[in-house]
């Protein structure tokens, strides 16, 4: 009878351990999902409220560099051609709306009196005067009784022009004490907030509620519909969970209708007149979403015992590592940017009780995405890896090296003395970069572009700190340099840099912009050959402007395929010219990387040859190595279009580049012509001669005509000829020059050869 108790007794207590080790595992798993679905609320929540407040600070920070515009000061200058100055103004606005892109329905320029001095309704020029109403409503009222340099930002209303829910951002113009108060304004629609948190929320459903009026004022799941009402009415126990938030810089959940959501509520800001709150709830799939614990296995009950004391061990174990994958970066284990952002704010604090300063410096690998495309990801990431070892080797104990995503670093540098210390720190970087690594059985060498910003020198704010690093990044991969510190000169969206914008697409659509030519010699007989076509720009109030000045200018802004289409336009038209005049004369253009990336360029070229009746053999077309090297496949294909066309290609600036001699025979190019850097020096530098000597051996190896630029003696050019250099080009054969100038040089050879 023992026996039997014994045995039952033993049956249950290992039905137990089984039952136990069963509702750990599910227990662990509940707490798991639930976890990390609160996580990824608050982390929604705080990017919602992140790219909001963003779109806030972008509209306040446009509007106040828009009033700085010179046309729109001198709309008040009686000594001002005012109709001229009205189409300035009209293009500055209208310049609004592609930093907006179908999210402004009016940008205007109003005075105290209610008139429009101007305005610009969906792209079209208007003018008129304001209802009296309109004028001191709370969309323009408050406004004017600002001060300069502040910005007001109205709660949303129903524009009666573009019949849009909208909010107004306006600043005074700095008129001087005399003159009349006025204030620039532009409308930003309610939509284009929705659509702001629709692409920051993933697949998260996010609302923003204003207590003040007990609205949510978008759903990212719902778009505003024409002339309707601003959203419904929020519910009693939402705008209740609202209230209860705490506002800090991460939010908090609260339980609404059964269900978690985060709240957090956008930054106050002076001249801010809304109050919103960002609402995440877990989308429809996400909030059913559940872990079902399948019928057990018969090797579970003898691994019951087991199973349980691990589930205990782990538990908590497994709650911090959730915890760390939320601020690391999977691949390489280095701080994601969430938490680069924690320690930039923290750092920046410390500064500014310290009086030192902290430094941020972006990093990206130069032809990254050549290795990954050729080696494959599985070799591309084992470089990013190593890329973070070296990185981690070269910093201090308080110092931060995150990976921001792709190829992109941050190293945050603390307590420095000076900007000094941050070059350093750049240089050391740069030297431990620099060295190959065994990938896939190849030998790749490792450089980097590196973007030096600096607070409080350029920045204040850890968003701004970033932007600036950003900007000097690109800098430095652009001049090709190791590193690049932030000046405001480099920044595309300064107030300056906006004006020239205006004034570019200006010169642009006036065809004021015109193009000289430098001859091109044939060295075997001393006869022009060719010409390569210079753009050149006088402004009416700066004076010439160097190409150097306004075509990156154009590449950031987009203006670049205007002024390509103008180039080439202006240069066939002269080809024409002189080749009505008996003289057949190949005329080359420089293109730029997105001009070679843009898939229509050879259609654009063959119908500006159509147009100008001009043979495709006439034109050359020249592209740097590095501009080829941005998208290999992209460029090998139009380059190829473009061969079959007729057109002749050539490599500019060949030995400053990164192309591969295995690529380079791959392209259809005719020509190499060696960078005058190496030319100017040859006579003197025994280094550059080698590398001029050693590019003709590889051109005509290649089967390509060699051209040299940068010739400035005769020395030089007697030492071409004798390497047996087929053209060469600069300013001791001939300066670049008015094209009627050029038309003299050819009659004058014309006459020579008849005589």
């Amino acid at each position: 009878m023992w026996l039997r108790a014994l045995g039952v007794a033993s049956l249950m207590l290992g039905a137990g351990l089984v039952a136990l080790t069963v509702y750990t595992a599910a227990r662990t798993e509940h707490e798991r999902v639930r976890e990390s679905g609160e996580r990824r609320l608050l982390s929604t929540a705080q990017t919602e409220r992140q790219a909001l407040g963003d779109y806030f600070a972008r509209a306040r920070s446009i509007i106040l560099l828009t009033a700085q515009n010179r046309a729109l000061l001198e709309l008040y200058d009686s000594a001002a051609d005012h109709a001229a100055v009205r189409g300035e103004v009209e293009d500055a606005l209208v310049y609004l709306e592609h930093l907006y892109p179908e999210s402004i329905g009016e940008a205007s320029v109003i005075d105290e009196h209610g008139v429009e001095q101007a305005a610009v309704v969906s792209g079209r020029a208007e003018q008129g005067e304001l209802p009296v109403e309109e004028v001191e409503d709370a969309a323009f009222g408050p406004a004017f009784r600002l001060s300069p340099g502040g910005v007001y930002v109205s709660r949303p209303y129903l524009s009666p022009d573009t019949h849009a829910w909208v909010i107004s951002n306006s600043t005074l113009l700095p008129l001087a004490r005399a003159r009349a108060r006025a204030l620039v304004q532009f409308e930003v629609t309610i939509e284009s907030f929705r659509r702001v948190a629709a692409s920051a929320g993933g697949d998260a459903v996010t609302r923003v509620v204003d207590p003040t009026s007990g609205r949510v004022v978008f759903d990212s799941g719902e778009p505003q519909r024409r002339g309707a009402g601003l959203g419904r009415k929020a519910d009693a126990e939402l705008l209740a969970a609202v209230a209860r938030t705490d506002s800090g810089p991460h939010g908090s959940l609260q339980t609404v209708r059964g269900g978690k959501v985060a709240i957090a509520g956008l930054q106050r800001t002076r001249g801010n007149d809304n109050r919103w709150y960002v609402v995440v709830s877990p989308s429809a799939s996400a909030a059913t979403a559940g872990w079902s614990f399948g019928a057990a296995s018969p090797v579970l009950l003898a691994a019951g015992l087991a199973f349980f004391a691990l589930a205990l061990v782990t538990f908590r174990a497994y709650a911090g590592m959730l915890r760390r994958a939320a601020l690391t970066d999977d691949l390489t284990n280095l701080p994601n940017r969430a938490l680069l952002i924690d320690r930039a704010r923290a750092a920046i604090l410390q500064a500014r009780r310290s009086g030192r300063h902290v430094s941020a410096l972006m990093l990206d690998l130069n032809r990254f995405k050549e290795i990954n495309d050729t080696l494959g990801h599985q070799e591309g990431d084992r470089l990013l890896i190593e890329v973070a070892k070296r990185l981690s080797g070269e910093i201090r104990a308080t110092d931060t090296v995150a990976r921001l995503g792709g190829d992109e670093f941050l190293v945050l540098a603390t307590e420095l003395d000076d900007a000094l210390a941050a070059i350093q720190l750049a240089e050391r970087i740069d030297r431990a970069l620099t060295g190959p690594v065994m990938l896939g059985g190849v030998e790749v060498d490792v450089t980097a572009s590196i973007g030096i910003a600096l607070y409080p020198e350029h920045g204040e704010d850890v968003s701004i700190l970033l932007k600036r690093a950003d900007i000097a990044m690109y800098d430095a991969k652009r001049t090709r340099q190791p590193y690049s510190v932030y000046a405001a000169e480099l920044d595309p969206y300064t107030a300056d840099r906006l004006a020239l914008v205006a004034e570019l697409r200006r010169a642009i659509e006036q065809r004021e912009l015109q193009l000289h030519y430098q001859p091109k010699y044939e060295l075997g007989t001393r006869t022009l050959c060719g010409a390569e076509a210079l753009v050149r720009w006088t402004h009416p109030t700066r004076g010439p402007l160097a190409p150097a000045e306004f075509i990156p200018v154009a590449e950031h802004t987009g203006l670049i395929r205007a002024l390509t289409d103008l180039v080439l336009d202006q240069a066939l038209d002269q080809v024409a010219r002189w080749r009505d005049a008996g003289h057949a004369v190949p005329v080359s253009v420089n293109l730029s990387t997105r001009s070679l990336l843009d898939t229509e360029l050879p259609g654009r070229v063959a119908d500006a040859l159509a147009r100008h009746d001009v043979p495709a053999e006439l034109l050359a077309l020249e592209i740097t190595e590095s501009v080829i090297m941005e998208d290999p496949n992209r460029a090998h294909a139009i380059l190829t279009t473009l061969s079959d066309m007729g057109i002749r290609l050539g490599i500019d600036d060949f030995g400053t580049g990164y192309s591969s001699l295995a690529y380079l025979k791959q392209l259809p190019v005719a020509e190499l012509k060696i960078d005058r850097s190496f030319v100017m020096n040859m006579s003197v530098s025994e280094e550059d001669a080698a590398i001029v000597r050693s590019t003709i051996d590889l051109g005509h190896n290649l089967g390509l005509d060699v051209v040299a630029e940068g010739v400035e003696d005769e020395a030089t050019l007697d030492e071409l000829v004798r390497l047996a250099c087929e053209t060469a080009q600069g300013f001791f054969l001939a300066r670049p020059q008015a094209p009627e100038h050029i038309s003299v040089l050819l009659a004058e050879a014309h006459a020579a050869d008849a005589a």
